[in-house]
C-alpha cells in the first residue's frame, strides 16, 4: 500500500508540465511559420511573381472568377493551370503574360494566360 502511494505520487508529479514551456513553443513555432511564410513571398517576388486574390465575380458582368492584385487591378485568366485555386479568398503569387484571346463578355477585368500560378495560404 506504501509503495502505491509513492507510485502515484512520483506519477502525478511527472504527469505536471510547464504551461509556460508549451506557450512559449506554441508561440515559437508560429512565429517561424510567419517567417517561413515572408520569406517564401519575397522569394516568389524577387522571382517575378505577382501576388494576387482570388475574387468571384460570377454575378458581375460574367467574369466568374478573377485576380485581384494588390494595386486593385483584375485579372481573368484564360485558363486555370490549377482548378483547386479557384476558391474566394485564396492568396496566389502568378507570373503571366497578357491573352490576345478576345474577352468573353467580363469587360471589369484583362484577359491573362497564367504562365505560374503558387499558392500561399
Amino acid at each position: 500500500m506504501k509503495y502505491s502511494l509513492i507510485l502515484i505520487l512520483v506519477i502525478s508529479l511527472m504527469s505536471c508540465t510547464s504551461t509556460k514551456d508549451a506557450t512559449t513553443a506554441a508561440n515559437t513555432e508560429n512565429t517561424e511559420t510567419m517567417d517561413d511564410t515572408a520569406q517564401r513571398e519575397s522569394t516568389l517576388t524577387n522571382a517575378g511573381f505577382i501576388k494576387a486574390t482570388v475574387v468571384d465575380k460570377k454575378g458581375a458582368n460574367n467574369c466568374g472568377f478573377v485576380l485581384k492584385t494588390e494595386d486593385n487591378k483584375l485579372y481573368l485568366p484564360v485558363d486555370w493551370l490549377v482548378p483547386e485555386y479557384k476558391v474566394a479568398g485564396k492568396v496566389v503569387y502568378i507570373k503571366y503574360i497578357d491573352s490576345k484571346a478576345p474577352q468573353s463578355g467580363c469587360n471589369e477585368a484583362t484577359p491573362i494566360v497564367i504562365q505560374e500560378i503558387k499558392l500561399i495560404r
